[in-house]
Formats: structure tokens, sequence, C-alpha cells
């Protein structure tokens, strides 16, 4: 009888191994197609980087650690890059029409999704609402802060984006690239809208850049600061306000 016990327990202890290594085993497969997916959206990143003419090592994706374990570039490269991209079309280098804002917005949220886990979305649009107002595309900037507003007055439930209609039919690097052969990266979630207190903060900080480069009472950077205030839509708040009756 000792000796059957004593094989049963040698039964159970081997089955009991042999769980935890199948299990070992799952862990292991998941956490390599983990970093295989990681890979990809980091390839795609750099796709869209080598789109503006611009590029990382693939070493600068490891830079900055975000939940749950993923990794990317650091939120100061990060910024630098997003501005560099807004920049570009400010400075009329890829058009710089309504088609060529709108690929600018996408293609800085989908490099934020994909490779910047320790930069928020937010960042990404206020570059770009930045770029937009310095380079006078008011009607632009008007309108998507409007389309924002409408949205969270209707309360559709659907978060506001800037920017979402599209007004020309130019392609943005993120979206021809996801016909490419490389590996298909996660998901990108929808971006948050600008919080209304942040895209006022930087409308007036625009326009007193507008209003402290003007030269003297002719200048026309006074108008392009009353048109850059103008952009926030009503009713506008008594600071606003204030800024407007200067």
């Amino acid at each position: 009888k000792a000796g059957v016990g004593g094989e049963v327990d040698a039964c159970s202890t081997g089955d009991a191994r042999r769980a935890m290594d199948v299990d070992a085993s799952r862990a292991g497969v998941s956490a390599l197609l983990a970093e295989v997916d990681q890979l990809g959206s980091h390839l795609r990143a750099q796709r869209i980087l080598t789109c503006w003419g611009l590029s990382v090592p693939m070493s600068a994706f490891r830079e900055a650690t975000g939940e749950p374990g993923a990794q990317g570039l650091s939120a100061h490269r990060a910024q630098q890059l997003l501005r560099h991209m807004a920049r570009s079309v400010a400075r009329g280098s890829r058009g710089g029409g309504g088609g060529a804002w709108h690929a600018a917005r996408d293609d800085m949220l989908a490099l934020c999704a994909l490779a910047c886990p320790a930069t928020p979305a937010q960042l990404a649009l206020s570059e770009w609402l930045h770029a937009l107002l310095l380079s006078g595309h008011f009607s632009l900037a008007a309108d998507a802060l409007r389309e924002a507003a409408q949205r969270a007055a209707a309360g559709s439930g659907v978060s506001p984006r800037l920017m979402t209609t599209r007004i020309s039919p130019r392609a943005s690097c993120a979206s021809l690239g996801a016909a490419s052969s490389l590996p298909s990266p996660r998901a990108l979630s929808e971006p948050p809208a600008l919080d209304a207190a942040a895209a006022e903060a930087l409308v007036l900080s625009a326009a007193r850049e507008f209003f402290n480069g003007a030269a003297d009472a002719s200048d026309a950077a006074l108008s392009a600061a009353s048109r850059c205030i103008r952009v926030l839509p009503p009713p506008l708040s008594p600071e606003a306000s204030r800024e407007l009756a200067l």
C-alpha cells in the first residue's frame, strides 16, 4: 500500500509539473506575441516619421515605458517630433492646405498611439492647434473648435475631436501605411477631445504672440490677434472678451 501511495504521489507531482510547464509556455508565447505586436507598432511609427523626413534609431523606441509594459519614445523626443510635424505644415513644405493639416493631425495622433506611451494625445492636438493658429489658418481652427463644441453640447455620446471631417482626399502617412506588409499594430483608440479650457488657453496664447509682435498700431498682426481670438466658439469667456477688447 505504501508503494501504491508513493506512485500516486509521484504521478500527481508529475501532472502538476507538466501543468506548470504548459502555463509557463503559454505565458512565454503571449509575451513573445506582445513583443511582435509592439515591434509592428514601432515599425509603423518609423514609417510615419520617414514620410515626414524624420528618423530615430530603433533603440529610441525603448526610452519610455507605459502601461501595460508598452515601450516607446520619451516624452521629450515625442514632443520635438510632433512640433516638427506641425511646423512643417505651417511652413508650407507639405502643401499647407486643409487636407495637409488634416493629414498632419492624423499622423501626429497615430504616432502617439503607436509609439509614445509617455505622451498623451492632448499634446499632439495642442501642438497641432498652436501651429494652425500661428500660421493664420483661423477658419480651419474655428471649424475645428466649433464642431467640438457642438458635439459636446449635443451630448451625442461621441467624443468630440478636432477636425474630424476631411475637406481634402489627401491621405495621411498613417493611412497609407495601413496597407503595408508590416505586422498589424494594436488598435488605435479614439483620441480624446482637446479640453475646452486648454483650447482657449492656446488660442489666447497665440493671440498674444500676434499682439506682442506688432510694430505699431497699423501692423497687420493686431488684426490677426483679433481674428485669432474670434475662432473660439461663443459665448466667449470673460478673459477672452477682455483680450478681444484690447
